[in-house]
């Protein structure tokens, strides 16, 4: 489990490069999708790369938390990509 959530984030970091080639308007919707995996990538490592220890998932609050963000980043700070 280690080595898959290793990889996967290996994924995500290649991959921001190529959301900023997207279109404006999709580069909110990935950027954010993004941003919730990686919570749930880091849920999995708290719980040790253990599945049985509970479902890994981003809470709705975190979710929107996270939306909020991506909205006030992507409408106000354009210049600031991550």
């Amino acid at each position: 489990m280690k080595f898959q959530v290793e990889r996967t984030q290996n994924y995500y970091n290649e991959s921001e490069k190529g959301i900023e080639l997207l279109s404006r308007e999709a580069q909110f919707a990935i950027y954010s999708a993004c941003r919730i995996y990686i919570g749930i990538l880091d849920k999995i490592m708290k719980n040790d790369f253990n599945p049985f220890k509970g479902r890994a998932y981003v809470p709705i609050i975190r979710k929107f938390l996270i939306l909020i963000d991506e909205f006030i980043r992507k409408r106000f700070f354009p210049i600031f990509q991550q």
